[in-house]
């Protein structure tokens, strides 16, 4: 048998079990259900009151492997209301049991990249149930090995401080240059809470580990699965969301956070900074004193640079839209002007464009973007009608041929 017994776990479990339910009676034993007629493995989580409290206290005794038969009395059982029609009132049952699998290791849902290549098991629980997220400093002591909890340690911390990342700056790769952790590191440490101890396997892919390429740093071999143990003993929080804010603490916030999206644009994590240029908005546009100079600064900016790159990736309409937001709040806002003006050109709207382009250059005569985007318009322009003018000419040219043809076989007629 498997030496791995359900008792010994602290938590509950998930298991799969084969059994046989006979109802007994003072004549004889009458089964009421199988699992095994239905050629289906029953699968239950243990000790959350899933099933009668017989299996609970019954299967945790047993191990991988272990057959056994579970008598339970009717106050371990269906007691006296049973379970019609199948179960009376008050019965006594019998259930043969043979264990097979014990899933110790719970799939994390947060792995959308490699769908349950992350799994957890909780050593030492704690009450609540919040956990790190996306720029909290977690100190954490943790040990890293190779495939399991008995493989190699290729790496350790002791009380080490870890500022969690944004996962978009991983851009779905499993290592950057940036960490020398993996991607699924900071995925195990996100699904931590402070004072729990947790255990994380993790199959080696290209999305959450070091994957096809392996790592020559810590020696680790291309296509090794890794194990974490990990214990986070201390958190320092980086409230982010309007609703985590004293109205005092928002207006700072968001000039911080301004600086933070404006270092990731400039490292080219435009997807990053996108993110937080959003998460800046929903604190700025939820405060009531909507004429505060300081806060429409602070918006526009962020509604011009979410504008800039969702024009470069080629997302119109939702570059549109935060190009009108922004000129609800200010009208004249040069470059929310200029932006639009670009999604003119980006879209062949000459006459668009050039309509806004003179506007914008009247009021910013020395705007150079403009005045280069305009003279760009203008060819764009002259381009086009000489290509449109080239068709119809070529259009014309082919009706005519098709007239006198025509012509020529009605002659000919």
């Amino acid at each position: 048998l498997s030496p791995v017994c359900l008792g010994s776990l602290r938590r509950a479990a998930s298991i799969n079990a084969e059994y046989m339910g006979l109802r007994i009676s003072s004549y004889n034993r009458e089964m009421f259900d199988s699992s095994r007629e239905r050629d289906d493995l029953f699968k239950f989580e243990i000790g959350k009151g899933a099933v009668i409290k017989g299996w609970d206290v019954g299967i945790a005794t047993m191990k991988v492997g272990e057959r056994a038969i579970l008598r339970c009395r009717a106050d371990f059982a269906y007691g006296e209301k049973g379970s019609a029609p199948k179960i009376p009132a008050n019965a006594t049952l019998d259930f043969v049991v043979q264990l097979k699998d014990i899933q110790q290791y719970e799939p994390l849902w947060d792995t959308d990249d490699a769908k349950d290549s992350i799994s957890k098991k909780t050593v030492t629980e704690v009450e609540g149930w919040e956990t790190a997220k996306k720029l909290w400093v977690v100190t954490v002591t943790y040990t890293g090995r190779e495939n399991d909890e008995k493989g190699r340690i290729w790496c350790s911390g002791k009380d080490e401080k870890v500022k969690i990342p944004f996962d978009l700056e991983f851009e779905s790769k499993g290592v950057i240059s940036e960490y020398e952790q993996p991607r699924g590191f900071f995925v195990c440490l996100k699904n931590t809470k402070e004072g729990e101890t947790n255990l994380f396997k993790l199959k080696s892919n290209d999305f959450y580990t070091f994957g096809s390429t392996g790592s020559k740093k810590f020696n680790i071999a291309p296509n090794t699965d890794l194990f974490y143990e990990m214990t986070i003993t201390a958190m320092e929080k980086f409230n982010m969301s309007s609703w985590q804010l004293d109205a005092d603490e928002k207006i700072p916030k968001a000039k911080e956070l301004k600086e933070i999206a404006n270092d990731y644009f400039r490292r080219k994590k435009v997807a990053v900074a996108k993110e937080v240029w959003k998460d800046i908005l929903s604190i700025t546009t939820e405060i009531k004193d909507n004429d505060d100079e300081d806060i429409n600064k602070i918006s526009l900016a962020c509604y011009s640079n979410t504008a800039l790159v969702e024009t470069q990736l080629n997302n119109l309409s939702e570059a549109a839209e935060q190009i009108e937001k922004g000129l609800a709040i200010d009208p004249k806002h040069e470059k929310l002007r200029y932006r639009k003006a670009q999604l003119h050109f980006k879209r062949g709207e000459w006459s668009l464009a050039g309509e806004s382009l003179a506007e914008l250059l009247k009021d910013f005569p020395e705007n150079k973007g403009a005045k280069t985007l305009a003279a760009k318009n203008e060819r764009a322009r002259k381009a086009a009608e000489k290509k449109a003018r080239k068709l119809a000419k070529n259009v014309r040219a082919q009706c005519c041929e098709k007239v006198e043809r025509g012509g020529c076989r009605q002659r000919e007629s």
